[in-house]
């Protein structure tokens, strides 16, 4: 029993009366339960879950390395075989409406150096999605959010760039101009410094590197200028940006083909092209015709929070962190880019699976979405209901994972086909399939395989 006390002439045990407590340790193990950290194991789940995930990206990097690719891989090296007068008019040829001087260049690299293996296209494209998250890691390592909140983004960021589907842009060459533009977009962003001349040099190299890749790049310019501006630039450096944007827009386009679609923007039109921006957004879930629908609504959120991000921050009248105007250049590059696309399709059909080539723009998006919405995620997994917002990342995580899996499968089953379609068509095979994975026109398919063999490329 506790002794009593002697209080104003009574007897009061000890434990009723309320005494001082000195103040507690950060470190104290007798802390109240409700003062201990919420599920204490939460960052090294999801960072065990992430590291999974980014071994099963690159799992299917290897499995996939090595196929052929047909269609317009074949004019690549149709037209290196006949290679206009100079070297720099091989790589300025447009193909389409794009000028892919990248993709030129190293193919020129592969077939004279590597005796045609495709291994630097591999090597090349994973390596700047690989720089392109180290990058977009450092800007969160070195933000002001909480060690949780870092390892928390740092995990979360994995599972933005490095989705199974974007495998087939590392591993096949007709894929990976996405990838080159993507990347040097990211990286102009990542390099403007108002206190750093060479870094803002760098930043406009950049900007003029990712249009070497897709046409898309030329948006690589609003998108810099933008950043620019929530920086805090001077004027002049914005009428440099807009200057050197607007030359590169012109000696990009000049000689191109317009394209009809920017002509014909009535009702039924416009309709079917925001579709197409949900759709283009709602990637790779709109890949799949059973989950198109679901892809628009998952499209519908994407373009909902980047814009709601875009519109605060720009009527903000705040200067925002850098790693915030990093992530919302991302989320307006990918958002002008999906438009864009938009644009210049005509054969938009609403039931059709989206084109899995424009995932590394959404990935893109996703990871823009991140970096502005950091300060969001602190409040969410330190506040009140931190438990039940930690738990749905972890579901989240393990469902993405499981994902991961399926989708890579499905990537080396679709490199398959290439690959069996281009080895029954080097038999000597005509099938109809051949018409998608190996190339429309037989006669002018026939003729590369002469050249691949005459030069002993890509397994001839």
């Amino acid at each position: 029993m506790a002794d009593n006390v002697p209080l104003l002439g009574l007897a009061i045990p000890e434990a009723c009366i309320l005494t001082p407590k000195a103040p507690m340790s950060f470190l104290d193990t007798r802390r109240p339960v409700a003062d201990l950290p919420v599920l204490p194991l939460f960052p090294t789940i999801l960072s065990g879950v992430a590291l999974l995930y980014a071994a099963v990206f690159g799992y299917f990097i290897w499995a996939t390395a090595g196929q052929m690719s047909g269609y317009d891989f074949l004019d690549w090296i149709m037209l290196y075989s006949e290679r206009p007068a100079g070297r720099l008019a091989y790589l300025w040829t447009p193909h389409s409406e794009h000028r892919i001087a990248a993709e030129r260049l190293l193919l020129g690299i592969d077939i004279e150096w590597f005796g045609g293996t495709g291994l630097p296209f591999v090597v090349v494209r994973t390596a700047l999605v690989l720089i392109l998250s180290l990058g977009l890691a450092w800007q969160i390592y070195h933000s002001i959010a909480s060690q949780l909140v870092k390892a928390t983004a740092l995990s979360l960021l994995v599972f933005a760039l490095l989705p199974a589907h974007l495998v087939v842009m590392c591993t096949m060459p007709v894929m990976g101009g996405f990838v080159h533009t993507g990347s040097f977009a990211v990286f102009a962003l990542l390099l403007w410094d108002n206190d750093s001349t060479p870094k803002r040099a760098a930043a406009l190299a950049a900007a003029a590197i990712a249009g070497l890749g897709l046409a898309g790049g030329l948006f690589t310019w609003p998108a810099l200028a933008f950043v620019a501006w929530r920086s805090g630039a001077r004027v002049a450096w914005l009428a440099v940006i807009g200057v050197a944007g607007l030359l590169m827009w012109t000696i990009y386009l000049k000689g191109l083909p317009s394209h009809p679609g920017m002509l014909a923007l009535d009702l039924q039109r416009v309709v079917a092209m925001a579709d197409f921006v949900i759709r283009f957004l709602g990637l790779p879930w709109s890949h799949a015709a059973a989950l198109v629908w679901p892809g628009r609504a998952i499209g519908t959120l994407v373009l909902a929070t980047g814009c709601y991000l875009l519109l605060t921050d720009a009527f903000s009248g705040q200067r925002k962190p850098g790693f915030e105007r990093v992530g919302l250049g991302m989320i307006l590059f990918a958002f002008m880019l999906a438009a864009a696309a938009a644009l210049a399709r005509l054969n938009i059909a609403p039931d059709r699976e989206m084109p899995v080539r424009y995932g590394m723009i959404v990935a893109l998006a996703h990871a823009g979405i991140l970096l502005a919405a950091l300060p969001w995620l602190g409040r969410l997994i330190e506040g009140r209901h931190a438990a039940a917002v930690k738990i749905a990342i972890l579901v989240a995580a393990t469902a993405l994972l499981a994902q991961q899996v399926m989708v890579g499968r499905a990537a080396v089953v679709q490199a398959g086909l290439y690959s069996d379609a281009w080895q029954r068509f080097s038999a000597g095979a005509w099938t109809p399939d051949m018409t998608h994975f190996v190339y429309p026109d037989r006669a002018r398919a026939e003729k590369v395989l002469a050249y691949m063999r005459s030069q002993r490329i890509y397994g001839q």
